[in-house]
């Protein structure tokens, strides 16, 4: 049975009853409730941490519970993605305070971004003249960034926000497909459903004092996450004004500072597991003790292969399969989590095997705007 402060947690976040803090969580376990508030409330997040390493930590872990199109790590670099993703209701939104700091201009919202979509109407000479506007230069073959060409109805460009250059093909007005392509082989490398087409020089970016932080381009729906905020306290001067949106506490121990004012705290009870290091016997001792203790018991594995493999290991071990759960899921470490009477178990709990950390395959990850 769920604790009445659970449930009351969930009321508070759901009718806006903020702030509150939440304590008492591992790293891991932080990121499931937060996966929990937003598949049961059903509003957008923004999870702020104090450093661009942290978001990624949380936005890797947050893949274990939530599905990929629900989740958006906002970067220092290329930010001028988070726009589109604005328009969904139901998006957690995942970055640092210092990328929040970034100030634009209020008339980049309006001017400066246009979504092409395929499927969608648009006028052939009005995308060359939006090309050249937004500061493009014709080639007659675009092989750097700010190169533009065109062929009838087939227009290709090299924007900075892309790994590579995009090519529309348009049929009478209507985009008929949009493709990223190699420049050396001309070949196609990836369909797209939609690209954004910004200025070469990133005129969002804006030091004027009509310039504003890039945290209040967030829609009123949002609810702010902050998470450890006791880290923040060096920039409270740049980041007070952030305290007036809808927000929420959320830390491993409880924490007090002169700028914190929740209405209610919660202290909810999550640990770590035993690391097993590979001794399954031990493994399957717990088990069977937190069947009879009520648990329901997840195991996260990095592949399907390896979860095939574990789901052969328990049973030969005498484990029923049938009341576990087994899925993929990459955390660094598993959890327990009272309130919810459930365990997570994570690939390296078991064998030892941590994962590395995919910091250079995020850098280099294509630009998503799915």
């Amino acid at each position: 049975m769920t604790p009445d402060k659970f449930r009351e947690c969930f009321r508070r976040i759901k009718e806006r009853d903020l702030p509150c803090g939440v304590h008492g969580l591992t790293p891991e376990s932080k990121t499931y409730l937060v996966s929990l508030w937003k598949r049961e409330i059903g509003i957008p997040f923004l999870f702020i941490t104090s450093d661009e390493s942290r978001a990624e930590e949380v936005y890797e872990n947050l893949h274990s519970f939530l599905p990929e199109e629900e989740l958006f790590l906002l970067s220092s670099s290329h930010y001028l993605r988070i726009f589109r993703k604005l328009e969904q209701n139901n998006i957690l939104v995942i970055t640092s305070l210092a990328t929040l700091f970034q100030k634009i201009s209020p008339s980049f919202f309006i001017k400066d971004i246009l979504y092409l979509k395929k499927g969608e109407k648009i006028d052939r000479d009005f995308l060359l003249k939006k090309l050249v506007e937004k500061g493009y230069h014709f080639s007659s073959l675009v092989e750097e960034e700010g190169d533009y060409s065109y062929r009838g109805g087939i227009i290709d460009f090299y924007s900075p926000l892309y790994s590579h250059p995009i090519r529309i093909e348009l049929f009478e007005e209507k985009i008929e497909s949009i493709r990223e392509f190699n420049p050396l082989t001309q070949s196609s490398i990836k369909k797209r459903k939609e690209v954004i087409l910004s200025s070469i020089k990133d005129s969002s970016l804006n030091k004027e004092e009509d310039s504003i932080p890039l945290f209040n381009a967030f829609p009123s729906s949002f609810v702010f996450i902050l998470d450890e905020p006791a880290d923040f306290s060096s920039y409270f001067q740049e980041f007070k004004n952030l305290l007036k949106k809808p927000h929420l506490y959320l830390s491993s121990l409880p924490q007090r500072t002169s700028w914190m004012r929740p209405k209610r705290n919660f202290s909810f009870s999550s640990s770590f597991l035993t690391p097993y290091r590979g001794h399954l016997e031990l493994l399957i001792q717990e088990i069977k003790k937190w069947r009879k203790e009520g648990y329901k018991i997840t195991f996260l594995t990095p592949t399907e292969g390896q979860g095939s493999r574990l789901r052969d290991l328990l049973e030969e071990r005498g484990i029923e399969i049938s009341s576990i759960n087994i899925q993929i899921g990459t955390l660094q470490r598993g959890f327990r989590f009272e309130e919810t009477k459930e365990i997570y178990i994570a690939d390296g709990d078991i064998f030892e095997r941590y994962r590395e950390k995919r910091k250079k395959w995020l850098k280099e990850e294509e630009i998503r705007i799915e």
